[in-house]
């Protein structure tokens, strides 16, 4: 698998990418067992990675990018490519068999650099925040529980593992779907907590809509 050479650059390159996720997709639909969650437009994606590779470029020299979903990998890789000198590590509950085949595949193109914890991020997010040494996250996406205690919770985890001023992106906010009104809630009552300063965010259509900025530190 290669990554482009430019991940700013627009969809073909990139997309070109993804080519081995999509056949291992269209295999596991020929066998009919390809469930999985939706999946971030292209142009989400690179828009995530371009904000944060401006944020961490010149602060990380190796960022650590934790994410929350992994599901049929294409943001992973995203990360992966946008970031050559980074390690990601994803936190998802590995319920699709698209996410199992995602795995092997993420392993053997980035050796060394890809990390899964596998299980409900309520018990794996406290657990490595009790055993990590902080901060551990230089570069936070959160794409998970779309209740608004489970949002807000992964935000609360998160924010634990995350160095202070970090990069943070969180999927599905603000759009029309109902799957968007639940974590808009949630990282709402994270600004006004004071535990996130809001940087920006952008909708697409009905149903597609995120917002990113970074942590702020306990005071």
């Amino acid at each position: 698998m290669a990554c482009p050479h430019e991940p700013r650059a627009a969809g073909q390159r990139y997309e070109a990418a993804s080519e081995p996720f999509e056949a291992m997709i269209r295999s596991k639909a020929a066998v009919g067992n390809a469930n999985r969650e939706g999946r971030s437009p292209a142009y989400e994606r690179l828009h995530w990675v371009s904000l944060a590779r401006e944020h961490v470029s010149h602060v990380v020299a190796r960022p650590k990018v934790c994410e929350i979903g992994l599901n049929t990998g294409h943001s992973a890789l995203a990360w992966l490519c946008a970031l050559p000198t980074a390690t990601y590590h994803s936190f998802d509950l590995v319920r699709f068999d698209v996410t199992r085949g995602a795995i092997p595949l993420l392993n053997r193109s980035f050796p060394g650099r890809f990390e899964l914890t596998a299980g409900s991020t309520h018990e794996t997010l406290p657990a490595l925040a009790r055993a990590a040494a902080p901060p551990y996250c230089d570069v936070t996406s959160i794409d998970g529980d779309h209740s608004y205690h489970g949002a807000l919770q992964d935000l609360r985890d998160m924010r634990r593992l995350a160095a202070p001023g970090s990069f943070v992106v969180m999927d599905d906010l603000w759009c029309a779907a109902s799957w968007c009104g639940p974590p808009t809630r949630a990282w709402t009552t994270a600004i006004h907590s004071g535990w996130v300063r809001q940087a920006g965010c952008e909708v697409l259509g009905c149903c597609t809509g995120w917002c990113w900025g970074t942590w702020l530190p306990d005071v």
